[in-house]
């Protein structure tokens, strides 16, 4: 499971690489009105969009089986009140 876990981590790490560098070729087509390559930025953005949305929900999947699996894995929130 930890392993699945770099492997969401990692992946999400790069998808947002990816979308950082969209961003600023973004720009570059907004700055040269070059409504084209905007359009397919915009198109690429969002298909990463997606990617990000599914490998988060299956990182959230995969930090409640980790939590089941761990029992004693708690989250500051939870220490806090038995502290």
């Amino acid at each position: 499971m930890w392993q699945e876990l770099l492997d969401i981590l990692r992946k999400l790490g790069n998808d947002y690489s990816v979308v950082e560098a969209l961003g600023k070729q973004k720009h570059a087509a907004l700055v040269g009105v070059d409504m084209k390559t905007l359009d397919r930025l915009v198109k690429r953005e969002a298909d990463l969009a997606e990617s990000i949305k599914k490998s988060e929900s299956a990182r959230q999947e995969l930090c409640v089986k980790l939590i089941k699996a761990y029992p004693g894995i708690r989250s500051e929130e939870r220490r806090v009140g038995k502290e």
